[in-house]
């Protein structure tokens, strides 16, 4: 048997912890003779140990507290210097500005990385775990760092592996935050040369799949005494890097958190002068979504690849193998003039030039000119290749002939959709990208970034048009400064709010008229947020109750459950942007106006609501979510309506055992995953449901849920139409 551990309870009422172990003991003739019983005490070892993790919990719970008393003055900060820079300023005071806005951000970025890392150790950070597409997660993390390349004249390259699945099962943010680490601190360490990012398969099989990642630089290179310090939080080797190349020096310490979560490893190979290979493994599970062969019209394709970099065309070569293009590669232009001509003259001509504009000299300009007379009875395209900061000397050179333009660094998709414009193809999902949120992955990207600061224009006239929709709000903000953010904010959209700076003041607002939404501040003096929210929905007896959105400088998911253990239906994080308040107030209006377009009936003698509209969701929302593709809106209101009827079904069996508190936890829990599928009724419903169990009127509960079950039906009759229209 296994060794097992117990406490026991002595007679004073201390406690005692045992290490202990049974196994038998048999006698000449093999018989089980008894039992031989170890015990090994363990009070010193248990009590160390606890005393540990107290300590990681207390550091936890320490920094989260501190987290939120520098939010919430950033939030302030922020706030003011993004309405400051929609007024009219002289060019000195917005580079003023701009650079108040950029520290205040950088501030933000380091706040983030330390709560980061806490909660990493702290345990409170779990993996999520949904389809996601690869190539996609690659060319964000080149999107957000190539400039900062190019600064610096660094080639960033993919070197693709084939055979690597396109779309994987993971947590594709955080495999994204790991790279966007990695390849920032190349970037960082390195003055000239290159930085590849190499993804190689090491085992593919129907149960799992593990992926070997490496990001090589030319750069300082890392003494051998350095390197087992590197991946320790505050070390000596991140204090003095950081002291020279700016940071935090926590980036790596949460690297090796996350792969170790992804159940993977990570090191280093560097020599101090020459370079670094920084390298992690991770593994994925198979993803469901189908993989999307490559154009048949690309098989055989002659394409000549004209770069400097054997690098360039190597990544070239890797990514286009798998659609059984043929690839030449020329390294100067005279090289790739001479090669078209002799293709001409054999009558097998290419049918791509994928050409760097660095390379136009006088013999590409030959090249040039002799596609540009021959573009009418040729069949060669040719798209030029450069940098984002050499993108007008570009578009000068595209007016010249019918030539397709495509931005450096070069990754799948990018290559692809360049590709397709050159030769006119309809290539079926080229454009799919998985939705993620991209706030949550910036806001957990542990590297300094360069922010840019909020445009100077103000919302468009599509944001203000939420605002002819007279909804009724009420601020709650003990913060004077944040107040006055808040309210500009909402004023910029068209609304106008009170405001009040505790808790009591809210509820007694609330017992003289009704408001449609509440923006409610966490911590609050005489009465905070949580309490005053659930003394609101207890004491709520109108079927119109407000919508609650929790404003909290508060990130850890542990602050984010106990806002809707509370009862509140929402939550934004502060420093709150305008656009994300935005995106709130647009995704809670019409729970709002169905709310309050509802007929109030004695006894709650409920109808079934009519619909204002023939589909059952919110078909806008959904299209500008997943941008009009319907194999994700599928995907989506399929998993609602599996999750909805689960909670129905959870609530009639609590009714038959008049148990109100789940009745209440499943309607809650309804309301919030309805509104955001973009589900009519429902939420509404749902929040009357809540209402009714806080009362405990189990009378009026089964209509209710009759009336849930039947929109929960025509959402799943939508759905089929989907699927065969």
């Amino acid at each position: 048997m296994s060794a097992l551990e117990d406490s026991w309870i002595r007679e004073d009422g201390s406690l005692i912890y045992h290490g202990w172990t049974v196994r038998p003991w048999y006698r000449n003739s093999g018989e089980v003779g008894g039992i031989i019983l170890v015990i090994i005490p363990l009070n010193n070892l248990v009590e160390t140990r606890n005393a540990a993790l107290d300590a990681v919990q207390f550091k936890s719970r320490f920094l989260a507290q501190m987290s939120h008393e520098i939010r919430t003055p950033m939030s302030g900060v922020l706030g003011m210097v993004e309405l400051l820079m929609q007024t009219h300023l002289t060019p000195q005071q917005k580079d003023y500005t701009q650079t108040i806005y950029r520290s205040a951000k950088h501030l933000l970025t380091v706040i983030n990385e330390i709560l980061d890392l806490s909660k990493l150790e702290a345990g409170e950070t779990h993996l999520e775990s949904h389809d996601f597409d690869l190539q996609d997660c690659l060319e964000t993390v080149v999107d957000l760092l190539s400039v900062k390349a190019e600064d610096k004249q660094l080639e960033l390259i993919i070197l693709l592996e084939p055979n690597i699945p396109r779309y994987l099962k993971g947590d594709g943010m955080r495999l994204q935050q790991v790279l966007i680490n990695l390849v920032n601190n190349a970037i960082k360490f390195t003055q000239s040369g290159h930085i590849i990012i190499r993804l190689t398969p090491r085992f593919i099989n129907q149960d799992q799949i593990n992926i070997y990642f490496s990001i090589e630089d030319t750069g300082l290179g890392i003494s051998d005494e350095l390197q087992p310090q590197l991946f320790q939080p505050f070390s000596p080797a991140s204090s003095a890097t950081n002291r020279q190349y700016g940071g935090t020096g926590l980036g790596l310490s949460i690297c090796q958190h996350l792969v170790n979560l992804m159940g993977g490893e990570i090191g280093v190979n560097s020599q101090e002068g020459d370079g670094s290979i920084f390298w992690f493994t991770a593994n994925f599970l198979p993803s469901e979504l189908s993989e999307i062969p490559a154009p048949k019209e690309l098989e055989n394709l002659k394409l000549l690849v004209v770069n400097k970099s054997s690098l360039v065309r190597q990544s070239v070569s890797c990514i286009t193998q798998p659609w059984g293009i043929q690839v030449d590669a020329a390294e100067t232009a005279k090289i790739a003039l001479d090669k078209w001509h002799h293709q001409q003259a054999e009558g097998s001509p290419y049918h791509l030039i994928l050409m760097d504009l660095e390379l136009l000299d006088r013999d590409g300009a030959k090249l040039l000119g002799q596609l540009y007379k021959t573009s009418s009875d040729s069949s060669t395209r040719l798209i030029l290749m450069s940098g984002i900061s050499q993108r007008n000397r570009a578009e000068q050179v595209l007016n010249l002939g019918n030539f397709v333009y495509l931005v450096k660094p070069i990754a799948p998709l990018r290559l692809l959709r360049s590709f397709a414009n050159s030769l006119q193809l309809d290539i079926p999902n080229l454009d799919d990208r998985l939705e993620q949120s991209w706030d949550d992955i910036l806001m957990r990207s542990s590297f300094p970034k360069t922010p840019t600061p909020p445009s100077c224009h103000l919302p468009t006239f599509e944001d203000k048009l939420k605002a002819f929709i007279p909804l009724k709000i009420l601020l709650a903000e003990d913060d004077l400064v944040n107040q006055e953010v808040v309210l500009t904010q909402l004023q910029q959209l068209g609304y106008t709010a009170d405001a009040v700076c505790d808790g009591e003041a809210v509820l007694q607002h609330l017992e003289t008229q009704h408001y449609d939404l509440i923006l409610m501040d966490c911590q609050m003096p005489i009465l905070d947020g949580y309490e005053t929210t659930a003394r609101i929905r207890r004491r709520q007896n109108s079927q119109r109750p407000p919508i609650i959105i929790a404003l909290t400088a508060s990130v850890m998911p542990s602050d984010r459950d106990r806002c809707i253990e509370a009862g509140m239906d929402d939550y934004i994080t502060k420093p709150i942007d305008l656009q994300a308040l935005v995106n709130l107030i647009n995704r809670w209006v019409p729970v709002c106006l169905e709310i309050r377009n509802q007929t109030p009936t004695k006894a709650h003698d409920h109808r079934l609501l009519d619909s204002p509209v023939d589909c059952p969701v919110d078909s806008d929302r959904l299209n500008k979510l997943f941008k009009g593709k319907t194999e994700y809106k599928y995907r989506l209101l399929t998993t609602f309506i599996n999750q909805a009827q689960q909670r129905i079904d959870t609530i009639n069996k609590a009714i038959n055992t008049s148990n109100f508190a789940d009745i209440k936890q499943q309607a809650h829990a309804l309301k919030g995953s309805s509104a955001n599928s973009g589900v009519f009724h429902i939420p509404a419903i749902s929040q009357e449901l809540e209402n009714l169990a806080t009362q405990q009127n189990l009378e009026a509960i089964p209509p209710l849920v009759k009336q849930l079950q039947h929109h929960l039906n025509s959402v799943e009759d939508f759905v089929e139409t989907m699927k065969n229209p």
